[in-house]
């Protein structure tokens, strides 16, 4: 009985299929009639009257995924801080929920007489905390008076756990993991605004790949974020599981093949979210020969962002080489903190909201084109 009713809403799609994954997942231990009843409700609310058409989750639906009890204690350990590069290293421990204590990182300025500016950064898929960019950035940052605060994603870094993965086959626990990482990281905003030190009107997000993904989905949830900055991101995720060289793609192309996986993953799909940064500005930074998140992904994300939104095209694939990255990178700081690196002496701006780096001559200069995709 129970599968017939999970097939009628995966057929229904859009919010019935929503409606039936969150369900399901909440209610099973109270018993098989007691679901399949809930799931009886859930097909009259997710078909409207009158239509066949499938109804996608609404924000308020969206949201609810990413609440969580401000209240709860952060019951924050901060170790003592390490001097070196110019900045102070401080690690953290807090309290997240499901009982999770998220490790965390917080640079910080060796000298500042008034609170600073800070910008949480994520890392990307099989990275962590500690990353050497990660690192190298938040020393940038630092000497130009700006904190830096990063946490391991769920199953990275610290928190990594034997067979388990936070994207793979297995679409229940690779949801968990995203939406986990996500409200991990709202409680890092929460420990930034119980510090002194820091301004918490002036906190910008920077992430890379993946990061960037699930950047997209901090920064839309949570008003704390004054500005994103989206390193070689991108949405649609049953696109980019197609397309994707990465090897974990194959793995969900194969876990997205129903309507109801596809409506699950939807939920942790930035294409759902970006829309309402605004009017907050969001910079994007993608490489026309990207096989891991693919132009495609990455156009798909822009053109569901609103204005004020920029994205920057560079000739290259996965990763941009460092003179792109800094240059774009330290644009950004400039424009959101108003300090920064001077930017570079052979820079010209370009005319467009699509904007590509020429290095043809040895030079990094922004050059107008026409957008991808």
């Amino acid at each position: 009985m129970i599968g017939l009713v999970r097939s009628a809403a995966a057929a229904a799609g859009g919010r019935a299929a929503f409606y039936w994954v969150e369900m399901e997942r909440t209610m099973r231990p109270a018993g098989t009639w007691w679901t399949v009843l809930l799931g009886l409700v859930v097909l009259w609310v997710g078909l409207p009257l009158g239509s066949g058409a499938a109804v996608p989750p609404s924000w308020e639906d969206l949201q609810a995924v990413y609440t969580y009890d401000p209240a709860l204690p952060l019951d924050a350990e901060v170790g003592e801080a390490e001097a070196g590069e110019g900045m102070l290293r401080h690690a953290v421990r807090f309290d997240s929920t499901n009982d999770e204590r998220v490790p965390a990182v917080l640079f910080t300025p060796q000298e500042s007489e008034e609170p600073v500016g800070a910008v949480l950064l994520l890392h990307g898929l099989g990275g962590s905390k500690d990353d050497v960019w990660l690192r190298a950035l938040a020393g940038t940052l630092a000497q130009n008076g700006i904190a830096a605060m990063a946490i391991d994603a769920q199953y990275h870094g610290e928190r990594r756990r034997q067979g388990a993965e936070l994207l793979g086959a297995d679409l229940a626990r690779t949801r968990e993991a995203m939406v986990q990482t996500v409200v991990d990281n709202r409680r890092a905003l929460d420990f930034l605004a119980t510090r002194t030190d820091i301004n918490p009107d002036r906190i910008g997000l920077l992430g890379a790949s993946m990061g960037a993904i699930l950047g997209t989905i901090v920064a839309a949830v949570d008003q704390r974020v004054c500005s994103a900055c989206l390193v070689v991101g991108g949405g649609r995720w049953e696109l980019l599981a197609r397309q994707s060289h990465h090897p974990a793609a194959a793995a969900l192309a194969g876990a997205l093949a129903t309507p109801e996986a596809q409506a699950a993953i939807g939920t942790v799909d930035p294409v759902n979210f970006i829309a309402h940064l605004a009017p907050r500005p969001v910079l994007m930074l993608n490489g026309r020969q990207d096989d891991i998140v693919p132009p495609e992904c990455a156009q798909a994300l822009f053109e569901a962002a609103q204005e004020p939104k920029e994205i920057v095209w560079y000739d290259g694939g996965h990763l941009p080489d460092p003179a792109t990255a800094m240059t774009v990178l330290g644009g950004w700081v400039r424009e959101t903190f108003g300090v920064g690196p001077p930017p570079p002496q052979t820079a010209v701006p370009g005319s467009g909201p699509n904007r590509a780096l020429s290095a043809r001559t040895g030079d990094v200069g922004y050059v107008t084109v026409e957008a991808a995709g």
